[in-house]
């Protein structure tokens, strides 16, 4: 037991420096280090187009048998969104699929500065539209945010 006890106290006085170093690090030097290991913020300046992919599983945390119980996954998802950096303009891609029914679900957005159109549905069979305004707005804003 005095082993155990003096090898904790030996942990924690060689741990304890680091710890400290790494919280006396300010946001900024944390910012400026991840933007260095880019390239630099001048290079970061320079970027005009993002793309990110996900993908992922929902699950509905709504019909558990009892409070906090096991969840159950209704879909799975993968996107792919593409971003034109100096002016709004994207390509959101969406392909998922529901655990209930197994249906697919196939869409794609793109917005061009106030216009938007959406594509659903497999590429032989898909129905393209105007994007509702209303999806226009939300997307538009959560891109500026």
């Amino acid at each position: 037991m005095p082993r155990l006890i003096s090898l904790i106290v030996w942990l924690l006085m060689t741990l304890l420096p680091v710890a400290q170093l790494v919280q006396a690090q300010s946001a900024q030097t944390i910012v400026d280090k991840a933007a260095m290991a880019m390239g630099g913020m001048t290079a970061l300046r320079a970027l005009r187009n993002e793309i990110v992919e996900s993908e992922g599983k929902q699950y509905d945390s709504s019909s558990t048998p009892q409070p906090l119980g096991p969840t159950r996954q209704i879909s799975t998802f993968r996107y792919s969104l593409t971003r034109d950096l100096s002016q709004p303009r994207l390509r959101l891609e969406w392909d998922g699929r529901t655990s209930g029914r197994n249906e697919a679900i196939r869409f794609i957005e793109v917005i061009d500065a106030n216009a938007g159109s959406l594509r659903e549905g497999e590429a032989t069979a898909a129905k393209i539209s105007r994007l509702h305004p209303g999806r226009l707005a939300t997307r538009l804003r959560e891109e500026r945010s």
